[in-house]
């Protein structure tokens, strides 16, 4: 029952404080939250818990979109670049890239590299 009253006020605490704070792992709450040690926290299993996995899973996605945002309206064309690879498709990042090679694995795991002999210039 001790551990059950441990574990709900550090789920609170730790929960509230990934609100709060740009938190984007689990050792990263143990600098905003000094109500117990990292340690405490690994062997009530807090790091297992689904709500704080998934709370800084949001903490996460909110930051890369908004990066993805800043850098998509942005003037700088290495920014927009970035943004671009992040978001587009296969072909279109294969497009973008000069030095582009597809591994193939077939089921005798012999790598076979994805040639594309037109381009070759001799």
């Amino acid at each position: 029952m001790e551990d059950v009253k441990i574990n709900t006020k550090h789920e609170k605490g730790i929960l509230e404080a990934i609100q709060k704070y740009p938190i984007f792992s689990f050792k990263d709450i143990f600098i905003h939250y000094k109500a117990c040690t990292r340690t405490t926290a690994y062997n009530h299993n807090l790091n297992k818990l689904d709500s704080i996995k998934e709370a800084i899973y949001m903490n996460r996605r909110k930051s890369v979109v908004s990066l993805l945002t800043k850098w998509l309206n942005s003037d700088n064309a290495t920014l927009q670049l970035a943004a671009m690879r992040l978001i587009c498709d296969p072909d279109e990042h294969r497009a973008l890239n000069q030095n582009y090679t597809n591994i193939r694995v077939d089921e005798y795991n012999d790598v076979k590299p994805d040639v594309d002999f037109d381009d070759i210039k001799l």
